[in-house]
């Protein structure tokens, strides 16, 4: 397929999305939408139909969306139109135009970040909230075809406003999830993406990065209470208990069967003193509740429970390492 076809693929994508928002999750979009090149177009599809809305009030831009729309629902039905209506090649030839556009946005994103042992709540301008964690940043870029966020570190729990025009997507590492209404949390560390579907419906989808796999991936459709798991050595899914994930809201950790690495990471989201963990110690499975903050309970816990013992480091951490 030709550079222009895809683009013109990406453009007609983008007008039937508009009239059908639920076409989103069908198996045919999810197979298009999986490979990053369709994904990268229909970004910049999106983008263009942002810029040609600030015409949407002229007659004749009025007549050419019509005219778009009403060819789409002509060919829901069959493969690709021989050819496209008008309006979707605008969006087609705007791509390249929307491209160098979204150098200039990407540069300012709204962006909200905690503090260690600091949580916060921010409503969004579409009613939509995020919950952050301690030690947590999301950077925010709204347009009027998609809420466009990054999970840049640390976790938050995301309640979708429902907008079935807009879809809500959250990029964290090589992952996005996309939703139209729900809730969903996500907890992002240095190695490992946890996405849990709280409520409503979300498609997590593979993007270009550090756990990128040779083989194309199918995009994941989770349901409620299910929690999606990447790491560098693959992934999984498993039904999650949701109170414990979302424990941290009320100021408490939760470990169920966690490598001792990944438990101690959360914790340091609270902590200024940080606890480094000795490598051969990092593979421990701890389970158990804490007080987010209360790191000398941690450690005392640690160290009765297992053969381990806090040790202060010149650099003013705290290393957990075997008894000597």
């Amino acid at each position: 397929m030709s550079a222009n076809d895809a683009r013109n693929q990406a453009a007609l994508w983008r007008a039937r999305l508009e009239e059908e928002p639920a076409l989103a999750l069908t198996s045919e979009y999810l197979d298009w939408s999986a490979d990053p090149a369709n994904r990268r177009l229909s970004d910049g599809a999106d983008e263009a139909w942002d810029l040609l809305g600030e015409l949407s009030a002229t007659p004749e831009m009025i007549s050419l969306r019509h005219e778009a729309l009403a060819d789409a629902r002509r060919s829901a039905g069959r493969r690709w139109a021989p050819r496209l209506p008008r309006m979707a090649a605008a969006i087609a030839a705007g791509v390249v135009l929307a491209g160098a556009a979204a150098g200039a946005w990407t540069l300012s994103p709204t962006t909200y970040r905690t503090d260690i042992g600091e949580r916060r709540v921010v409503t969004l301008q579409d009613g939509s909230r995020i919950s952050l964690d301690a030690a947590s940043e999301v950077k925010i870029r709204y347009t009027r075809g998609a809420r466009k966020l990054e999970l840049v570190h640390g976790q938050a729990r995301f309640d979708v406003a429902r907008d079935l025009g807009r879809p809500f997507v959250v990029d964290a590492g090589d992952r996005s999830v996309s939703a139209t209404r729900g809730a969903f949390n996500i907890d992002r560390a240095a190695q490992k993406v946890c996405v849990t579907l709280l409520d409503g419906a979300a498609v997590v989808r593979l993007e270009p990065g550090l756990f990128q796999r040779h083989a194309p991936e199918r995009p994941m459709l989770l349901k409620s209470g299910q929690q999606l798991t990447v790491a560098s050595r693959g992934q999984t899914l498993a039904n999650a208990d949701t109170r414990e994930v979302t424990a941290w809201e009320r100021g408490e950790l939760i470990f169920a069967d966690e490598p001792l690495a990944d438990a101690v990471a959360r914790v340091n989201r609270y902590s200024v003193r940080k606890v480094e963990v000795d490598p051969n110690a990092a593979a421990l499975r701890i389970s158990g509740a804490f007080n987010a903050g209360d790191t000398a309970s941690f450690l005392d816990a640690m160290s009765s429970y297992f053969k381990l013992e806090a040790v202060p480091s010149s650099d003013g951490k705290v290393v957990l390492q075997a008894r000597s």
